[in-house]
This record gives C-alpha cells, structure tokens and sequence, in this order.
C-alpha cells in the first residue's frame, strides 16, 4: 500500500499552489480598476468609465482567445510542457504590469489622446499585462485541472483532489481584495500597487526550483495517464 509522504505529494501541492495563485492574480486584476484611475486615467473625462472596464476586458479576452489554443498544444507538446509554458506567460503578463507602474511614475506625461483624453502608455502597457495574465490564468485552468485528475496521490480520488484544489482557487480569491486593500492602505502609487506581483513571480521561481526537486514518480505516472488517456474520474 503506497503511503502520503512528501515526495509523492510534493507535485500536488504545487499545482495547488499555482491555482491558488491564479485565483487571487485574476482577483487582485480586478481591484486594479480604481488605482488605474487615479495612476493613468486621472485627466480623462469622457472615456474614463470605458478604458477603466478595458482591464478585465483585456484580461478575459485572454480567456477567450487562448482556451482552444492550450488544448491543442497539450496534444502537441504533452501537459508538463503546457504547463511550464503556461509559468512563463505569467510571468510575462507580471513584467509588464511592472513596467506599467514605472511609467507611471517616471514618464507619466507620454501618452496619447483619445477623443480629447490623455491616456498614458502606462495604462497600454498594464493593458496588455491584462492579456497575458488572462492567457495564463486559462493555460493553467487547461492544464491543471486533468493533471490534477490524473496524479495518483494514494489514498485520494479524483474528486476528492479536484474539491481541494478548487477550494484553494477560491480562497486566493477571497483574500485577494483584502491584501490589495491592505497595500493600497500603505501606499497607493502605481509602483507599490505591483508590489504583489513581485511576491507572485517569487512564487512561480519557487515552483519552478520546487517542481525540479519534487518531480517523482507520481509526476511522471501522472503524466503518463494523461497522454495515454488511462484517466478514471474512480482512481485512489
């Protein structure tokens, strides 16, 4: 009888971690809207409302266009592959909502005019962090949830370990409004309003680094399942 020990969950609990982290970023994306107002938009009248509802837009966009497109690269290329791709989109879509902040605060006067509005590259840039964000946020949702399906963690199945991953989703997005809130409290420039997405990307370098030291056997098994479609929604 296989025992729960640290090297056969190790995977699990990473891929629980990254869904927590793409719940609370897909929150915390949200909360944006009203800092960006005051950091990007705050000379803007009539497109104000407009490009401030751009941001999840843009964000959910990536949803849109990308979902299909990470179901046929796991056919392509295999799920860890999917997966470690997924990682660097995301850290992608973090480095441009840094630059985004560093415009605001170093080059808050270039920008372009839309129907009698100033609207600063910074809020483009953030724009499309938005989208890269989103697109990894749906990567990973792709990934995850079969991966999760498939991992033979003993003595679980597989809905017990999908109900536990997903009420971690939703505890990331529950605390999300409290941290951004929290920060925004302390300092409410657009340069420390990324500062949590500093936290994110240290995140994702400690699974990566984690993924390299826990990638086991059950990883592997997993991996195989999955590509030879041995999944059973009974398993444990």
């Amino acid at each position: 009888m296989k025992t729960l020990s640290l090297k056969t969950a190790g995977p699990f609990l990473l891929l629980t971690f990254i869904y927590f982290i793409v719940g609370f970023l897909t929150t915390v994306n949200g909360q944006c809207q009203g800092p960006l107002k005051v950091a990007f938009l705050s000379d803007a009248t009539t497109m104000r409302n407009s490009l401030t509802t751009l941001v999840s837009f843009a964000f959910f966009l990536g949803y849109l266009l990308n979902s299909s497109r990470t179901g046929r690269m796991l056919n392509q290329i295999g799920y860890k592959r999917t997966l470690m791709r997924s990682l660097i989109v995301m850290v992608g879509g973090l480095l441009f909502y840094t630059a985004s902040a560093f415009c605001a605060e170093y080059v808050p006067c270039e920008g372009v005019a839309i129907h009698g509005d100033f609207v600063p590259f910074g809020y483009f840039v953030f724009l499309v962090g938005s989208f890269l964000m989103g697109t990894a946020a749906a990567m990973l949702q792709v990934v995850i949830n079969p991966y999760i399906a498939a991992y033979p963690l003993p003595g679980t199945s597989a809905v017990q370990r999908m109900n536990f991953t997903c009420a971690v989703n939703s505890f990331g997005t529950t605390i999300a409004p409290l941290s951004a809130t929290v920060l925004l409290a302390r300092r409410g420039s657009a340069l420390h309003l990324c500062a949590q997405h500093y936290a994110a990307v240290l995140g994702v370098g400690v699974v990566h680094l984690l993924e390299h030291q826990f990638g086991g056997a059950a990883a592997h098994l997993a991996e195989r399942r999955l590509n030879g479609g041995e999944l059973r929604v009974d398993d444990g």
